[in-house]
C-alpha cells in the first residue's frame, strides 16, 4: 500500500510540474527510465489483478509484488531526476528573460533596458 501511495503522489507532483513547465514553454524529454517505470507499473497491476482472478496461481501475486516494488524504486529514481531537471531548468529560465504571455515584446524589452 505504501508503494502505491508514493507512486501516486509522484505521478501527481510530476504532472503538476510538467503542466507548469509547459505553460512556460519548456519541454522535458521522456527518458527510457520513465518508460521502464511505466512498463513495470502496468505489469505489476496486471499480475496483481490476475492473481485476484486466479488465486490458485501464487506466482502471479509474487510476481506482481516484486514488480510493484521495482516500479516503486524506479518511481523514486525518475521522480528525483525529473524534479532536479525541472528545478534547474526553471532556475535557468528565471535568470534569462522569462516567456512573455500576452504582452508586447518590444515594450517588455524597452522596460528591461530602462531597468538594467
Amino acid at each position: 500500500m505504501l508503494a502505491a501511495a508514493i507512486i501516486l503522489a509522484r505521478e501527481i507532483i510530476v504532472s503538476g510540474l510538467g503542466e507548469f513547465m509547459s505553460q512556460m514553454q519548456m519541454i522535458i524529454p521522456v527518458t527510457k527510465y520513465a518508460k521502464w517505470k511505466t512498463g513495470m507499473q502496468i505489469a505489476a497491476v496486471s499480475c496483481l489483478l490476475c492473481s485476484a482472478m486466479f488465486p490458485d496461481i501464487a506466482s502471479l501475486k509474487n510476481a506482481g509484488t516484486v514488480l510493484l516494488w521495482c516500479a516503486f524504486v524506479m518511481t523514486i529514481f525518475t521522480g528525483v531526476r525529473f524534479l532536479r531537471f525541472g528545478i534547474v531548468k526553471i532556475s535557468y529560465e528565471k535568470t534569462v528573460t522569462p516567456p512573455i504571455f500576452g504582452a508586447d515584446v518590444s515594450e517588455h524589452a524597452d522596460k528591461l533596458r530602462r531597468e538594467g
